[in-house]
């Protein structure tokens, strides 16, 4: 599910999809997130993935979550790290 999560991000940037991929991340074992790591790898959504870690660093740090158009452009920008080790 999170997987499909950090895909659909990375497509749209939308607001509800990062909230739920942030919900998925917080619950994960450390183990989950060794697999969660070698999976977005392979499916070429390691770029989102750190993203979403990053806005959840900021977050805990007590930052204030981004706007709209800020997830829209961390989302491009992942989009287009990971398409690029596509190829």
């Amino acid at each position: 599910m999170l997987l499909h999560r950090l895909e659909e991000f990375e497509a749209t940037g939308h607001e509800v999809v990062a909230k739920q991929a942030l919900v998925l991340l917080a619950g994960l074992t450390v183990r989950e997130q060794e697999d969660l790591e070698r999976r977005a790898g392979a499916q070429r959504v390691s770029a989102g993935l750190e993203a979403l870690r990053e806005i959840e660093r900021r977050l805990l740090a007590g930052g204030r979550p981004p706007e709209s158009d800020e997830l829209h452009r961390i989302a491009r920008a992942a989009q287009r790290a990971d398409y690029h080790q596509r190829l």
